[in-house]
């Protein structure tokens, strides 16, 4: 019956609840490492008793951007060790090419985010975010 219906997750969450996520990593340590992003697909899997999500979700950016009204970007906000671009798409691809993942999608990000994620999927051949 799932194919009348699309499945969705979303990645670790950057310091939102998430009822029945107990492995979820503390607010300071939710990234969107690979390992994370991995972790992530793995727990929708298996919470939702699929074997893909139709739509993986990118809650929020991982490098600090300015929100909830903040217009001007500051600088001493910065998150350090933000994880590039390229690691990011890098594990959409994995998820996209072993089929437990068949789009992707993000919720939150800065139109330069959008643009820096688009050519890092043109530049390792992985489908763009829907």
């Amino acid at each position: 019956m799932k194919h009348t219906f699309v499945v969705a997750g979303r990645d670790p969450e950057h310091g939102h609840s998430a009822a029945g996520w107990p492995e979820r990593p503390p607010k300071s340590m939710a990234r969107l490492d690979r390992a994370q992003i991995h972790s992530a697909c793995a727990a929708s899997l298996a919470r939702l008793s699929t074997s893909y999500l139709d739509v993986l979700y990118l809650h929020w950016p991982d490098r600090y951007v300015p929100m909830f009204g903040s217009r001007l970007y500051d600088p001493h906000r910065a998150r350090e060790g933000a994880i590039s671009f390229g690691e990011i798409v890098g594990a959409i691809g994995e998820l996209l090419a072993s089929g437990a993942v068949r789009a992707w999608g993000l919720s939150n990000e800065t139109a330069f985010g959008v643009c820096e994620l688009c050519h890092e999927c043109d530049r390792q051949g992985v489908a763009r975010p829907v």
